[in-house]
């Protein structure tokens, strides 16, 4: 869906000025207020601030639904959140900012009884999420979105149902609420408009779909409305299957359209996402089919960027448990340039709508855990990513395929009757439990020694954790001390990881610190200078490990000894028979058994050293 709710400049300025303002910026949450909380529509303010509209129920989902209304600031923090009820039943399904800049138009669905028709309506809130004035429409209407119009009204789509089947409905009103035309036409079976985008003229393409034979048979439904209501044109696509177009967006190099939906034609009964391009007349241009093997998939929104590229959202269409949330990015043939699967850890995330906002782009929708259902918010980079937080978005696995529609042109007869009656609602304060899917994993350790020799060990502190983090340590190679889990000991020679682990909801993350065991080579030393003055005054080797045996000694130039010792903690003091020895190179050797991975290794070295007064 294109809808005119912030300038262009918005779509893809990206920002990473610093780790905090990364962290802040990028999330995914969800928000509690009891059994059932969903999210239906969003919408980005100037500012930054996210508007949510939905539906809460505390108890019973089928008889206590109200209209939920939040406002977050850019980080995902509610700011207020609204509790907006009447007599019935009652749904939020979409929330627009008033171009007047003196609140917010939301639309509604009323469900009077279980089995009552559903009336649909229209409500203004003010900043703080004040109920101002509040319409319903007959005959019986579901509303589906809202697009502002340029000259200051809004359209409202969807359908209505009269006579026992679905009619498609647009309907537009005006900056105080007021009807000023409604346009509804269907056939002998259904027809709905899901979403709409208007031209520069002024002309409103709308997409959805139409049934001929029965409910399991529906086309791709694309119609031209006029700026005064009437019906232009409709055309059809599809195949024998079930097809549906759920939103649609403009291409920015030429007057032609992409319409996002769903289809099981094609060779599958499966659901998958469908995107065609057509022109303004409704020819098609190319048509292309993505699935995710084992997943149902429709895309729910589809999102126009700069340079014919654009941003889809998609999810199960009947919200079956293990719909994956999904956003892809395509280009202007439908080429995929990054697609990513999101997950908040619960039996199934479904997105319904995305919008741009500074540096990426906005979602709303629901995540299921066990039997409470919760509003769901994905906020992202611009290039799919969440930066600054654990996520673990993963690649969705995508596959493309070309398909060719059955395209028909046709024409439906209209319908215009309707009546409007104030509903009176009331709006009062919810406090829902914010819940930061994607808490930061802080794996932060240290280690006393990195290179230690075999029969040693390494402590371990951790300087870093986060709560609600489950935390564990892999030690490979090493036997912790029973005493003391911190505590590592490493029996052999070997290079060894110690590997901290930590997980939240949806993501693993590990730091890993090498330690090395005894496979230092022993250091020897090529100058010492035995001036007295406590820098370097004696030569010996550096026996990394501990040694079992060791004969060192040192011969002058003419292959005199002038030193032996098999202490090895003892050196040459550079003196010989208590005289300070000549600066000259001195030839050494020394030969030395070590316990290497629990066996005796014997070793000789030899070499030069020179010493200097």
């Amino acid at each position: 869906m294109t809808r005119s709710k912030l300038p262009a400049l918005f779509l893809f300025t990206c920002f990473f000025s610093g780790t905090a303002l990364t962290g802040q910026n990028y999330f995914q949450k969800t928000y509690d207020t009891g059994l059932a909380d969903e999210g239906m529509g969003i919408e980005i303010l100037p500012n930054g601030d996210i508007l949510t509209a939905g539906v809460s129920a505390i108890t019973d989902p089928f008889t206590l639904e109200s209209v939920w209304i939040q406002r977050l600031n850019a980080q995902g923090t509610v700011l207020w959140s609204k509790i907006i009820s009447g007599g019935n039943r009652i749904v939020g399904a979409d929330v627009q900012r008033a171009l007047t800049g003196d609140g917010f138009w939301v639309i509604y669905n009323t469900y009077p009884g279980n089995f009552g028709a559903v009336e649909g309506g229209w409500m203004k809130i003010s900043e703080n999420g004040d109920v101002l004035l509040s319409r319903k429409v007959s005959p019986p209407t579901v509303f589906k979105r809202m697009l502002p119009l340029s000259d200051g009204g809004l359209l409202l789509t969807g359908y209505d149902d009269p006579n026992g089947w679905l009619n498609a409905v647009a309907m537009k009103i005006n900056a105080n609420g007021d009807v000023v035309w409604k346009t509804g036409f269907g056939n002998s079976t259904d027809d709905v408009l899901e979403n709409c985008w208007e031209d520069a003229q002024g002309f409103i393409y709308c997409c959805g779909y139409t049934s001929s034979i029965n409910d399991l048979d529906h086309d791709g439904l694309l119609a031209k409305i006029s700026p005064s209501g009437q019906l232009l044109w409709t055309r059809q696509y599809g195949g024998a299957g079930e097809d549906v177009f759920t939103g649609i967006a403009p291409f920015v190099s030429d007057t032609s359209l992409m319409l996002a939906g769903y289809t099981t034609s094609f060779g599958s009964t499966d659901k998958r996402v469908w995107l065609t391009k057509v022109t303004s007349s409704g020819t098609v241009k190319w048509s292309r089919i993505y699935t995710t093997s084992n997943l149902e998939l429709g895309a729910t929104d589809v999102l126009a960027l700069a340079g014919d590229q654009f941003v889809v959202s998609a999810s199960d269409p009947d919200y079956q448990a293990g719909s994956p949330a999904i956003l892809f990015k395509t280009s202007a043939d439908g080429d995929l340039l990054w697609e990513y699967l999101y997950r908040a850890g619960g039996a199934r995330e479904i997105l319904r709508e995305v919008l741009p906002t500074t540096g990426g782009f906005v979602a709303v929708g629901s995540a299921a855990f066990d039997d409470d259902e919760t509003l769901y918010v994905l906020k992202v980079a611009s290039d799919g990513l969440i930066p600054g937080s654990d996520c673990c978005p993963a690649p969705a696995g995508l596959t493309v395929t070309d398909v060719m529609p059955e395209t028909e042109t046709f024409t439906l007869p209209a319908f215009h009757d309707f009546n409007t009656a104030i509903y009176p609602l009331n709006a009062d304060d919810q406090f829902p439990v914010e819940t930061d899917i994607c808490t930061f994993i802080d794996l932060a350790f240290s280690v006393s020694d990195s290179s230690i020799c075999p029969g040693e060990c390494v402590d371990i502190t951790v300087t870093g954790n986060t709560p609600g983090v489950t935390y564990s340590f892999e030690t490979p190679g090493g036997v912790p001390d029973p005493g003391n889990p911190l505590r590592i000991c490493y029996p052999s020679e070997g290079d060894f990881l110690i590997t901290r682990k930590g997980q939240n909801s949806v993501c693993t993350r590990d730091l890993s610190i090498k330690i090395e065991v005894g496979n230092r080579a022993d250091a020897f030393p090529n100058a010492f200078t035995p001036n007295g003055d406590g820098v370097n005054d004696t030569f010996k080797p550096l026996f990394l490990c501990p040694v079992v045996t060791t004969d060192f000694k040192i011969y002058n130039r003419w292959g005199k000894k002038v030193f032996e010792t098999k202490d090895p903690a003892k050196g040459w003091d550079g003196k010989i028979d208590g005289s300070e020895a000549a600066s000259d190179v001195y030839v050494w050797q020394v030969e030395y058994e070590v316990v290497r991975d629990g066996q005796p290794q014997k070793f000789m070295e030899k070499g030069d050293v020179a010493l200097l007064q």
